[in-house]
């Protein structure tokens, strides 16, 4: 209910009805408006959902992509620490497959550089690991090209 004002400003005691509603009152008006607009989300849905999975599945594979990449460097340097001290080239590639733990090990290739018979003390060795991750879904590596081959090198100076 609202005051009726008149001229002056003032109310006179006269009270309006207020605004005039349809007959069914303010439901009917929403239903009115929200008729168009039924499948609406369903259809936005549609469309958004398979953008937002493939970006979802991109960065998952990036994700393992990059554990993948972190694995190897930990391995080579984890080998290149013990060839420093004087391990055999066995031993150095026991311990890299023992510290590639989330990889397949029997993936990785791996080198050690100089020969056993011309590790000085103070020079450098280099042990080098390669590892090809392979995705996941078969439609994030259409994208990137296939399996990518992931490669570490670490040098430390024989003690």
């Amino acid at each position: 209910m609202f005051l009726h004002q008149g001229p002056e400003g003032n109310t006179g005691g006269q009270i309006s009805p207020g605004p005039i509603l349809p007959k069914n009152g303010v439901r009917a008006v929403e239903r009115d408006i929200h008729h168009g607009e039924r499948g609406t989300a369903l259809v936005e849905m549609a469309l958004v959902l398979p953008v937002f999975l493939l970006i979802l599945l991109g960065i998952v594979e990036f994700g393992l992509a990059m554990n993948a990449h972190v694995t190897v460097q930990h391995a080579a340097r984890e080998g290149a620490r013990l060839g420093i001290m004087g391990a055999s080239d066995a031993d150095i590639a026991a311990r890299v497959r023992d510290r590639a733990f989330p990889i397949d090990p029997s993936k990785l290739g791996i080198s050690v550089s100089p020969e056993p018979s011309l590790r000085q003390r103070g020079e450098p060795l280099t042990v080098a690991v390669e590892y090809t991750h392979e995705f996941i879904t078969p439609l994030v590596a259409s994208i990137i090209g296939g399996d990518v081959t992931l490669r570490s090198s670490i040098d430390m100076r024989i003690e």
